[in-house]
């Protein structure tokens, strides 16, 4: 008997790249020992608000320093902002794609107990 997946984006039965068996890999879930169960707070909207202003609070704030540095050194161009600024929003939206695959798996998890 073949599993079927679903996809948010539309049900075509076709496996996802990650197997949903596979995301809980510690050694007593794999030797099938009992787990405590940890309580798992339902993910409030806010967290994502909080989220795109994280991401936005680490673009600007080393932008901000690099500004500063262009200003200290009197470079004619802004490249230690435009760095800064570059540098800081890939770490951001590093963090703000981690966080929207934490809550993903958390709403799979969820749905997979239904």
């Amino acid at each position: 008997m073949s599993k079927r997946f679903s996809s948010p984006l539309g049900d075509s039965g076709e496996p996802p790249l990650i197997d949903p068996d596979a995301i809980d890999q510690t050694p007593q879930a794999r030797e099938g020992r009992d787990q405590k169960a940890i309580p798992i707070r339902e993910p409030s909207p806010y967290r994502l608000a909080g989220a795109g202003m994280e991401l936005a609070g680490f673009s600007i704030v080393p932008g901000l320093i690099g500004f500063g540095i262009d200003n200290a050194a009197e470079f004619q161009h802004a490249y230690a902002a435009a760095f800064g600024t570059l540098l800081g929003f890939s770490v951001g939206l590093y963090y703000f794609i981690r966080q929207a695959i934490a809550l993903n798996q958390h709403h799979s998890t969820q749905d997979r107990k239904r």
